[in-house]
C-alpha cells in the first residue's frame, strides 16, 4: 500500500467583498449626543472616508456619513473612528475618519489613504503630529520618520530610549503608546484590546480514500483488466492563521493530509 502526502496552502477571505457586515455600534453627531443602531464593518479605506449606518437590521435603506458630518462612530467592544482634519504626507490636508487605536496622555491614530501604506498620528495635549511618511523605507536607512516619538515622549526616558527600534506597524506603535501612558499615569483606553494580534486554530479532519484501476491494453503481455477499489482512512491536519486585531478576515489556511492507496 502506498501513502500519499498532502500539502494545502491557500489564503483566503472569509467574507464576500461585496457582502455587507452590519455590526452592533453608534454615531456621534456631537461630543455627547449617541444614536445607537447597526454599522456596516468594512476593512478597507472605506471606513476611514464615510459611516454606513441603519438603525435596526430591518431597516431597509442605509444612511452614509461623510466625516464632516459626524464627530466619529464606533463598534461596541471593537473599533472607534473619530473625525479630524490631517495633514497628508504630501502636505495636503483632508478631512477623514480616523481609528483611535489608544487614548491617554498621547492618543494614537491610524489612517489607510490611497496611495500609502498604513498612516499614523499621535496626540499630545492638543499638539497633532504625523508619525510615519507611509512609504517604504529604504534598507538602511535611518528611522527619521519615527523621530516625533523621540521628542513626544522626552518626558519617560525609559520609554524614550525604545523609540530608536520601533517600526511604523500598528503592533509596535500601539505597544509603544501604551508604555508611555502607562508611564506618565492617568486614565488609558486601548481599542481592540480584547483581540489578538495573531491566532492559530488547529484543524484536525478524518475521510475515506477510494482509489481504481482499470487497464485497457493490447499485447501478448499486459496487466490488462479492472482491479478492485482500494479503500484506505485519510487522516488531514493543520491550522489557520489569522490576525483578529488588524485583518479579521483574512486567514491563512495550512493543512496536511495523509492518504493511504493501492494504486
Amino acid at each position: 500500500m502506498k501513502k500519499r502526502l498532502l500539502f494545502f496552502l491557500f489564503l483566503y477571505s472569509n467574507v464576500a467583498i461585496a457582502q455587507d457586515d452590519f455590526r452592533k455600534g453608534f454615531i456621534l453627531q456631537a461630543v455627547n449626543d449617541t444614536i445607537h443602531g447597526f454599522i456596516n464593518y468594512r476593512e478597507n479605506r472605506s471606513n476611514f472616508q464615510s459611516c454606513e449606518f441603519k438603525k435596526d437590521l430591518a431597516q431597509a435603506t442605509t444612511t452614509s456619513y461623510e466625516p464632516g458630518q459626524l464627530f466619529g462612530y464606533g463598534f461596541i467592544g471593537e473599533r472607534y473612528y473619530q473625525a479630524k482634519d490631517v495633514q497628508l504626507p504630501d502636505s495636503s490636508r483632508k478631512k477623514v475618519f480616523l481609528e483611535v487605536l489608544v487614548k491617554g496622555k498621547i492618543t494614537l491614530y491610524k489612517l489607510k489613504e490611497k496611495g500609502y501604506y498604513d498612516l499614523f498620528y499621535i496626540e499630545k495635549e492638543k499638539d497633532f503630529y504625523l508619525v510615519n511618511s507611509g512609504l517604504p523605507r529604504k534598507q538602511g536607512e535611518p528611522r527619521k520618520q519615527l523621530g516625533i516619538l523621540n521628542y513626544t515622549m522626552f518626558d519617560c526616558p525609559g520609554v524614550q530610549r525604545k523609540t530608536a527600534n520601533v517600526e511604523p506597524d500598528e503592533e509596535s506603535l500601539v505597544k509603544i503608546t501604551q508604555e508611555y501612558n502607562a508611564c506618565m499615569g492617568g486614565a488609558t483606553t486601548t481599542y481592540k484590546d480584547a483581540k489578538k494580534w495573531i491566532a492559530f486554530t488547529p484543524l484536525f479532519t478524518p475521510g475515506i480514500a477510494f482509489s481504481m484501476l482499470e487497464i485497457n491494453a493490447t499485447g501478448p503481455e499486459t496487466w490488462e483488466g479492472k482491479y478492485e477499489i482500494s479503500i484506505g482512512a485519510v487522516i488531514s491536519g493543520g491550522f489557520d492563521v489569522s490576525l483578529p486585531r488588524t485583518r479579521e478576515r483574512l486567514v491563512l489556511h495550512l493543512e496536511i493530509a495523509v492518504m493511504p492507496t493501492e494504486y
